[in-house]
């Protein structure tokens, strides 16, 4: 009887070992969606900000995200497409997408092709560091690390 229950104890262990590893998100090179979980740091000209961020990208121009505080309340939300915008900074409002653009320096649809696609429009390039994935350009850089990403090839 001993014997038999070593093995089905050393494979429950096994079994409980490999669920404790932390998974490293794999993304293809090219997307046409990508939605996840993870840690955002934006570090723009005028704006440093560390944070989670809940973030759904689809190409050619979607974006839906929510940057949350240290205690989980929304601190920023976007939500865009080819016919609205929307953007919300703690009480501040704005739906005009050009002056979003204008005060961060930054185009939406540059940065969906820069982060879905690799290819650099409007003076942004994509980067991949292990789990990280970042957008760099004349203004500064936004990284993501996902912690849960599911992403569709393009």
């Amino acid at each position: 009887m001993r014997k038999k229950g070593s093995p089905l104890l050393l494979f429950m262990l096994f079994l409980l070992g490999c669920a404790s590893l932390p998974l490293s998100p794999s993304l293809p090179e090219r997307m046409r969606m990508l939605e996840g979980l993870g840690e955002i740091r934006v570090s723009l000209r005028h704006l440093k900000y560390e944070g989670q961020v809940s973030v759904k990208m689809e190409y050619p121009c979607r974006i839906t995200a929510t940057i949350y505080g240290p205690f989980g309340e929304t601190e920023a939300f976007i939500k865009a497409d080819e016919s609205s915008f929307l953007f919300v900074l703690g009480e501040e409002v704005m739906e005009d997408r050009e002056a979003f653009e204008k005060i961060f320096h930054v185009s939406l649809e540059g940065l969906l092709d820069a982060f879905l696609t690799g290819e650099e429009k409007g003076g942004l390039m994509r980067k991949r560091r292990g789990r990280d994935l970042c957008v760099l350009g004349e203004a500064g850089e936004i990284c993501i690390r996902f912690s849960e990403v599911v992403a569709l090839p393009s």
